[in-house]
């Protein structure tokens, strides 16, 4: 005699696909962490790659952007605007009287590309130096004077005390606006112009 086969009962099957969709919430949500995780990477390594970028080119004096015949003389830098922190700009500080700072209305030129922009969602939170830490405010530019180590550091047109940063160090704290608990800090050392990057995510 054979047996009567059981199926499943509505109950059960209500229960698996239950089960099987919170399964796939979490995964969908853990994929989506970690996209945000690899923008706020990419964020940083391209932040620490253009502090290097015109570190290098101040070091070597390599001639790059629209002037001829010369490095510009005041060197190659960052430019950062405190209101819109998602990207930023690479100049070349031009002119006969370099004052360290961006300013587009006089001799000094952008390089590649008009600004770089960091990925969707991630910024830069603040820009601080010292210990305890202070943190920037305005405009601010970093720049590196041809064949030296140290950086300036320009604070809306007017160098800080000291303008040239000898081992405070400068601290960028980047974050993705959708996750509080995730910071990435690229630091650029004052006094040999060396940039690292440091993972505080949890």
């Amino acid at each position: 005699m054979r047996k009567k086969c059981r199926g499943f009962t509505i109950v059960e099957l209500l229960v698996v696909i239950f089960i099987t969709g919170v399964l796939v919430t979490l995964v969908i949500a853990d994929f989506r962490k970690g996209k945000k995780r690899d923008d706020l990477n990419l964020g940083a390594r391209t932040l620490a790659e253009s502090l290097n970028k015109i570190h290098n080119l101040a070091m070597t004096g390599k001639i790059e952007g629209d002037v001829p015949n010369q490095t510009p003389t005041g060197g190659y830098g960052l430019y950062f605007d405190f209101s819109d922190l998602d990207h930023y700009l690479i100049f070349g500080d031009g002119g006969d009287n370099p004052n360290h700072f961006y300013e587009s209305t006089i001799d000094d030129f952008l390089i590649e590309e008009e600004q770089i922009n960091l990925p969707v969602g991630v910024a830069i939170e603040s820009v601080c130096y010292g210990d305890p830490e202070t943190c920037y405010s305005g405009e601010l530019s970093i720049v590196y004077y041809p064949l030296q180590r140290q950086p300036y550091v320009t604070v809306d047109n007017t160098c800080t005390d000291p303008c040239l940063e000898l081992g405070t160090g400068t601290v960028f704290h980047l974050q993705h606006q959708d996750i509080n608990n995730m910071q990435i800090d690229v630091i650029l050392n004052g006094l040999t112009g060396q940039v690292e990057v440091i993972n505080n995510s949890n």
